[in-house]
This record gives structure tokens, sequence and C-alpha cells, in this order.
């Protein structure tokens, strides 16, 4: 199967190996997921992405792209999910539809559209689906705020608005909005209910979770002089540093270093914070091996960019290469000069709320000046 844009992108898509072909790169696909008869997602990687069997090292800075493959049309759409990057290049007017992959909302949108397209024809409504996790969706959410397009405020998953060919957007709303525009337009009517969708959402989110390769755990942090404990959940890049997430992995559930003294985040203080920069903790106050390797291990590889807020990295001892052990931080801005020197190997996928409350607690030298500690952490399941 071979499908072109407009723009002149070609994709090939073997839906029996999951083999693709993107303008002549060869791509390693980590998840086909197929959702609907009229469309399925493929999530693939460029990290290693290969032209004419060379590793072309200048794609080595992209995470992932989004492939959204439409089955029986000639429209293929391309979205990299990083902050600031919702300029799509449409070669029509395209409804975009923006939500959190744990929006039951955003479930009964692609149900709501796959029924559209059953009645009329695609040429008549180009769809394209942004779909990712709460931290991503908030800071996508904040940079269509900026845009000014005459909303004061914008509603929670899913976003709808119309990319014009000519760049411009053109704010739909939220569901119930779509659901008036599709009436207005179309003449189609809504009958499907959102609490329907509640349990397929949870199951398709499990499963994702599950399948692509990645790992997932928490924090909860508690905060000196109040009660509350406030979640943070992380994903781990463990299918390109396998050995470093490992080991955050592990701290994080709980485990023994090879002196068979336990090892844990669990009790561990956020013990610096750096305005505008970064938080910093996870020294585990024990003597002997703070890793699962020993004293320390090496820098694993530097592929993923300190590019965007809410980036996790590995501390160094001292700025030293190769000296990584239990210590860890978050970026609460891209951090260009962290980019091969410090290895960056996951990112906040929920709870970036809480780190900017971190961020924001009074210090003196760097060091909060009330506590802030990890009281509970381990894997995260759905």
């Amino acid at each position: 199967m071979t499908k072109t844009t407009y723009a002149g992108m070609k994709l090939k898509v073997n839906t029996q190996s999951k083999e693709i072909d993107f303008n002549g790169n060869k791509i390693e696909v980590l998840q086909y997921l197929p959702i609907e008869d009229k469309y399925d997602l493929v999530m693939i990687t460029l990290q290693r992405c290969y032209e004419d069997g060379i590793y072309n090292p200048i794609k080595k800075d992209i995470y992932f792209h989004l492939f959204l493959v439409y089955m029986y049309t000639d429209i293929v759409f391309t979205e990299k999910q990083k902050e600031n990057e919702l300029d799509i290049d449409v070669a029509e007017d395209t409804i975009v539809i923006l939500g959190r992959i744990d929006c039951p909302k955003l479930t009964h949108c692609r149900k709501l559209v796959s029924q559209i397209l059953d009645k009329i024809s695609s040429k008549k409504m180009q769809t394209h689906f942004v779909t990712c996790f709460e931290t991503q969706f908030e800071f996508l959410r904040n940079y269509l705020l900026k845009q000014n397009l005459g909303f004061i405020d914008f509603p929670d998953s899913p976003i709808i608005y119309i990319q014009e060919v000519s760049g411009a957007k053109k704010i739909i709303g939220s569901l119930s909005e779509f659901q008036k525009y599709i009436i207005k337009e179309f003449n189609y009517h809504d009958i499907l209910k959102t609490e329907d969708f509640v349990e397929e959402t949870k199951t398709a989110l499990k499963n994702f979770l599950d399948t692509n390769g990645n790992k997932y755990v928490y924090f909860n942090f508690s905060f000196e002089g109040e009660e509350k404990e406030e979640k943070v959940v992380l994903e781990l890049f463990s299918k390109n540093l396998p050995l470093t997430c490992d080991n955050f992995y592990k701290l994080c559930i709980g485990t023994k270093n090879e002196e068979g003294t336990s090892l844990s985040y669990k009790g561990s203080l956020i013990n610096r914070i750096s305005n505008n920069s970064f938080i910093q903790g996870g020294d585990i106050r024990i003597e002997g091996p703070k890793s699962i390797y020993g004293n320390n291990f090496n820098d694993e590889n530097y592929n993923i960019k300190h590019d965007a807020r809410g980036i996790l990295g590995m501390v160094k001892k001292g700025n030293r290469k190769h000296s990584n052990e239990c210590q860890f931080y978050i970026t609460l801005c891209p951090l260009k000069s962290f980019d091969n020197n410090f290895v960056a190997f996951g990112r906040v996928i929920q709870g970036y709320d809480v780190i900017e409350k971190i961020s924001e607690m009074d210090t003196y030298l760097q060091r909060p000046v009330k506590q802030i500690a990890i009281k509970d952490c381990g894997e995260f399941v759905v």
C-alpha cells in the first residue's frame, strides 16, 4: 500500500510485516495500532533512520512521529509531538482534533468522525487527530492560547479547530461546539454518548502503555506543612536507553545494590531548584553504591535532546562524563547546553503542574527552604 500527500511525501506501509518506508527512508516501527476501519495510527521512530543504508545523524534528535494513515483516501499527515509544532502543512482546509490519550471525549470524536465519513465523501471533510499525554496536551494547549485566535481560554480535551491552507487557524471549540458544527455543515446529528467510551478509552490506554516498549513510573511528592501528596507520572524511553531506564525504574519500584543494601527513591528529597532551568533530586542517602550497576555507570547515549520542559535526565558527579548514579533532574525549559553533556532518558507526561509548583518554592542557595520529599513511588499502571 502506498499513500502520497499533496506535499509530495510518500509513505509505504506493509500491514503484514509492519515495515514502513517514508520518502525512501527505512523506519523502525514502534507501534502499529489499528483504530477504526477508516484509518490506522502508526507510531514510528526516526532514531534509527537510514537513508541508502547509511545512518542519518541529522534525524537523531527526532523522538517519534505519529502517522495517521487514511486507508481509503490518498491523504497522509505527519505530526511531530513536540511543543509549539501544531502548524501543520495541509493541502486543503483540515479539521484538527487535539486531545489527551486518556480522554473519553477524544474517543467519542474518533467514533463520530468515522461515522460521518461513512455518510459523506472524505473529500468533503479532512480530519487530523493529534493524540498526546496530559503534559504534552497542556503544552500544546498553551501554545494555541498564545496564537490570538479569539478565545480567552480553550476547553479541555479535545480542542478542535480548522487548519487552513494559508496556515491560519479557525477555532471550532470543544466536542459540544463540534457537534453543532457538523449539524450546520453536514446536517449530521451526533447520538453518541461520551460515557459509553470511558472503559474503551481506559482499555486502549492500558494496551498502549503495555505494548509500546517504554516504561512508566510515578512519584508522589509531599510538601512540608501540607497534608496532600501530589503525583507526577514519567515516561522512560526504554527502547532508546534500556540501561539508564532500567536503573531509574528499579530505583522507583525498589531494589538492592550489589552489596545487598536497599535502593529506592522513596523518602529522598528534592535538593536543588535552579530557577527557570531545572529541579534536581533522587539522592539516596546510603553508604555504598547507589545504582544497580555499582558506584556509577556510563553515559548510554545523547540521542534524546533537552528541547522542551519536563525532560528527565541523569545528574553527573562533578559534571564528569560516565558518572551517573541515582540523582536526576527535570527541565523547566529547553536546555540546549545539556545536549551531548547529560543523558536525557524520559519526560513528564502527567502532573507537570506539580513540577512547576516545586520550581516556585522558596530557596536558599538553590536549596528548598521547606522539605519536598518523594513520599511514594513505583510503576505506573492504569
